[in-house]
């Protein structure tokens, strides 16, 4: 009895090593969990169109030559585009991305402060994205179209949760006055530029145009509008496990229409000239952050099998030196004469040796 519970004892010890090491292995260092996936995050990005003015003329053209080669010689805004703070997927099992700027600028046009991004993945948890910028100046030829404050946005997905997306309202003021911006509902508003406006506005972009009109005897008439469709977003979608964010987007444009009147001694034009532009000048995305949900890999898969081949092997050999003690202690136990323990001397019959019989015996 006392041999079969010594090999059971050694057999329940084996399966209990096995199984711990195996339990180790895929709960405390899953070599790939949650793989797949995605999480992106950019601060900021821009695109600003270069901008011409139309120009058409009438009448003696000689008279408005000078006016004529300074409007049409530069675009009034150069075409740029910038990506401010972009960063991707960090690799399984865990790990985090980042990146920040100072300032980022398209001349002309805008000025974002404090840009940052940044994603994370937890390994077997949550892959998330995070933006934000500090206050934002869009100006247009000289016009305080908009100043916004501190813009931030996230999203977040994880293989077993749902997903999640937000994006704080900041604060908006366009030409002055203060604007509500509502999640997921773009903000239509314009401001129409007065003869004065467009008048600085063209003066902006071409200077001393207003010194050579008046030299020739000019008079100006001039009108236009700016337009600027903003918002944020918020979108999460449970079924997929993907979300997505932007804490501001905007898109301004611009429409200016100017005439020059050369007039004769009658006080008719004796020449004219019609000034026009009509585009969208920029596209500005602030904190914009998306994700896709990431799969937790079978239990199976997750085992780390360079590890497994050599504990097993470990395991073997330390099950194999105890397999080889207790067949030695078993032989011990059958050779003749061996005490039986409990048998206090005893012979097969059960009666005490006497002192003869251990004499012979020895």
């Amino acid at each position: 009895m006392g041999t079969q519970r010594a090999g059971s004892w050694v057999r329940r010890l084996g399966a209990g090593v096995l199984a711990a090491m195996l339990a180790a292995m895929v709960l405390a260092t899953p070599a790939h969990a949650s793989l797949g996936g995605s999480a992106e995050a950019t601060g900021m990005r821009g695109q600003a169109p270069e901008v011409r003015l139309e120009v058409s003329a009438n009448g003696a053209i000689s008279a408005v030559q000078p006016i004529l080669d300074r409007l049409t010689r530069d675009p009034i805004l150069s075409g740029r585009q910038e990506v401010a703070a972009q960063v991707a997927t960090p690799e399984p099992p865990s790990g985090t991305e980042s990146r920040t700027q100072p300032e980022r600028r398209i001349p002309g046009l805008v000025t974002v402060e404090e840009i940052s991004a940044g994603t994370e993945r937890i390994q077997d948890g949550e892959l998330s994205a995070q933006a934000r910028t500090g206050e934002v100046h869009v100006g247009l030829l000289g016009l305080d179209v908009l100043r916004v404050g501190g813009v931030h946005a996230e999203a977040s997905t994880h293989p077993t949760e749902e997903p999640t997306a937000s994006a704080g309202e900041p604060s908006v003021h366009f030409f002055g006055r203060q604007v509500p911006l509502p999640v997921d509902e773009p903000v239509d508003i314009d401001q129409y530029l007065s003869t004065a406006d467009a008048l600085e506005a063209l003066e902006t972009a071409l200077p001393g145009l207003t010194t050579l009109v008046q030299t020739l005897g000019g008079v100006f008439e001039a009108g236009g509008g700016v337009q600027v469709r903003m918002g944020r977003t918020e979108q999460a979608d449970a079924a997929t496990g993907s979300a997505a964010a932007v804490g501001f987007y905007a898109a301004v444009h611009l429409e200016l229409d100017a005439r020059i009147c050369i007039p004769n001694l009658s006080g008719d034009c004796l020449a004219e000239v019609t000034i026009r532009t009509d585009a969208t000048v920029l596209d500005l995305v602030l904190a914009e952050t998306a994700v896709e949900r990431p799969e937790m890999l079978p239990v199976i898969e997750r085992i780390d099998w360079t590890l497994v081949v050599p504990l097993t092997a470990a395991v073997a050999l330390v099950l194999f030196g105890l397999g080889l003690g207790l067949g030695r202690w078993r032989r011990r136990q059958r050779r003749p004469g061996s005490q039986q323990p409990g048998s206090g001397g005893a012979d097969p019959g059960g009666q005490p040796e006497s002192p003869a019989q251990r004499i012979g015996r020895r």
